[in-house]
């Protein structure tokens, strides 16, 4: 099974204007760059690294909305409207390159390659959450777990060549906002009916078809 990303990427030209008028910061795992709701500062550009995007909901549960890694944006949401926005946290020690909200408005005006590239990430980042959206809340149990396997690789869950998606039973519930012990018995029926295969720290789609019918409703027999 192959598998791809759709996020907008930085040509090269952006990423030379990025580093020339950003500032280069360091941050432990672990940081919080910006919390909920609250505005971020500025756009951070990511070097190195990888963050988790996140919202903490109702019941107290995370449930994370995506993960990003290097020559990935975020921060840019919070900077222009603050409200409904998440946080984000550095899962590893990150690199990022700040633009701070005043300059990255200058180069709006500026720069259409940026203006351009800007609105295509709001708009990707714009589908992705109402998919998010659609799954933690629209669907239960098997159905919401099928239906975030199948949007694992744009949520920026990394895998390797042989398929396997680098991501514990603990993670893929803050996808789904679901408990860990729920999402262990699940995976266990998963693989039990030939849809997935599991490891630890990993576990590799077998059955898309299969899991498109339980996204889509059908029972787990």
């Amino acid at each position: 099974m192959e598998y791809h990303r759709t996020i907008p990427t930085l040509s090269d030209r952006l990423w030379s204007v990025i580093t020339a008028r950003g500032r280069l910061t360091a941050f432990p795992a672990g940081q919080t760059l910006y919390q909920q709701n609250a505005p971020s500062g500025g756009f951070f550009f990511l070097e190195s690294g990888c963050v988790k995007v996140s919202h903490v909901l109702d019941n107290g549960n995370e449930s994370i909305v995506a993960l990003y890694g290097p020559r990935d944006l975020v921060g840019e949401a919070s900077a222009l409207e603050r409200d409904s926005s998440p946080a984000a946290v550095t899962v590893t020690p990150v690199s990022a390159w700040l633009l701070p909200t005043g300059e990255a408005y200058r180069l709006i005006e500026e720069d259409g390659e940026f203006a351009r590239y800007l609105v295509d990430m709001l708009a990707y980042k714009l589908r992705m959450a109402n998919a998010h959206l659609c799954t933690v809340s629209g669907k239960r149990g098997a159905a919401k777990l099928a239906a975030t396997l199948l949007l694992l690789p744009e949520l920026g869950v990394s895998w390797d060549k042989a398929g396997w998606f680098s991501i514990t039973h603990e993670e893929l519930a803050c996808f789904t906002g679901a408990t860990r012990a729920n999402t262990t018995s699940l995976l266990r029926q998963f693989t039990k009916a030939g849809l997935v295969d599991s490891r630890r720290g990993g576990l590799r789609l077998l059955n898309a078809e299969g899991l498109m019918e339980l996204a889509e409703g059908a029972s787990l027999s």
